[in-house]
Parts: structure tokens; sequence; C-alpha cells
């Protein structure tokens, strides 16, 4: 009976640290596209400045924005506590 319950737990810690695997490798990912979205931000920033156009200016700020926040996302869930 001692040698299943110790088989069960060292087969909880195997299955606890895959799914932690893959949440830093999802958590790496949504980061990356996150500075892909505030790079793409800065370049529509960067042209409505020089055509003077305001409403790209405004998608560019936005998208400057909601990249930020995709980017610290994984952080941010660190921050208000929420663990896997």
């Amino acid at each position: 009976m001692y040698l299943l319950q110790h088989f069960f737990i060292l087969a909880t810690d195997g299955a606890t640290e895959g799914i932690t695997n893959l949440y830093n490798l999802l958590a790496g990912l949504i980061t990356v596209v996150g500075a892909i979205v505030v790079l793409y931000g800065i370049v529509q920033v960067g042209m409505s400045i020089s055509s003077q156009d305001h409403t790209q200016r405004t998608n560019g700020l936005f998208f400057l924005a909601g990249g930020l926040l995709i980017a610290f996302a994984p952080a941010i869930l660190k921050i208000i506590g929420v663990t896997i």
C-alpha cells in the first residue's frame, strides 16, 4: 500500500511539472505576440505622424496600448495572484 501511495505522489509531481512547462511556453509565446503588436503600433504611429492621419494615429496608439497589455499579461497575472 505504501508503494502505491508513493507512486501516485510521483505521478502527480510529473503532471504538475508538465503543466508548468506548458504554461511557461504559452506565457513566452503570448509575450512575443504582444511585442510584435507593440512594434506594429509604433510603426502605425510613425506613419500617421508623417501623413497627418489622425485615424491611423488613434489606431496605432490602440495597438501600442493593447500590445503592452498582451506582452505583460503573464506578469500581470502573477501580480494579481493567478497561478496554475
